[in-house]
């Protein structure tokens, strides 16, 4: 159910429509860019350099005119990396805030209708504490209008979506529930490893009356935790 109604976008992969010389075309200029991190600009040249190689082979090195299926081959492979990325719907889908230099306070971006430029405060309107009057600290650089302190959020649903369309996380996902509920006739264990092994979880109840979270009844079960991190316990100023 999950999976149908969430963000079905990353189950269907554009690439798979492209044909086998243009699939190899577009993986060699994601190649470049997602693992041997080159710069965007190097690797629009790399796709660049990809359509002409391919543009000369069935063209004029191949002495003749290209063939309709050919035509369209050079159709599916573009010029710039950003349209070969999304071809594999590897771009998360993120919003980017500006944060206040001064109270931290988060400024969402406005977009105006048919526009998909983000526009934002020059100032902040934030007050921080009710006594206290507007903040009013600058919020863009002023030369360039560019965001002093960016925050980006990278959806929750789209990383749980990208994330489920892994074929291979079902099963790791499972194994702990399963694992888990096959167990529980035995005692907890003295030492625990993970939070599987927590009594919380061996107890906690499910959205069913008398079931327990981890009886999944052929659906998956996650378990999320919250950290924190802002301050040292130990008092440790490094």
């Amino acid at each position: 159910m999950f999976k149908r109604l969430l963000l079905d976008h990353h189950y269907h992969c554009p690439v798979d429509r492209c044909g086998d010389i243009a699939q190899v075309s577009l993986f060699i200029g994601v190649l470049c860019s997602v693992i041997l991190s080159i710069s965007q600009r190097v690797a629009n040249l790399i796709m660049g350099l990809l359509f002409l190689v391919l543009w000369l082979a069935f063209g004029p090195a191949a002495g003749g005119e290209m063939t309709i299926l050919q035509r369209n081959m050079l159709k599916q492979i573009p010029m710039n990396i950003t349209s070969a990325l999304s071809r594999f719907n590897l771009h998360p889908r993120m919003t980017v805030y500006v944060t206040c230099p001064s109270c931290s306070c988060l400024h969402k971006p406005v977009f105006k209708p048919g526009s998909s430029v983000a526009e934002y405060p020059s100032h902040c309107t934030n007050k921080p504490k009710p006594w206290l009057p507007i903040c009013n600290q600058c919020l863009l650089q002023p030369s360039s209008n560019s965001l002093i302190k960016p925050y980006v959020y990278h959806h929750f649903h789209n990383f749980l979506a990208s994330l489920l369309s892994r074929s291979e996380i079902d099963m790791i996902i499972d194994k702990p529930c399963d694992r888990l509920m096959g167990s529980l006739d035995w005692p907890a264990p003295l030492n625990s490893k993970d939070i599987w092994d927590g009594e919380f979880l061996r107890t906690f109840q499910g959205s069913l009356p008398q079931t327990l979270f981890i009886d999944r009844k052929g659906e998956s079960r996650l378990v999320f935790s919250l950290n924190i991190d802002f301050f040292n316990v130990e008092d440790v100023r490094i």
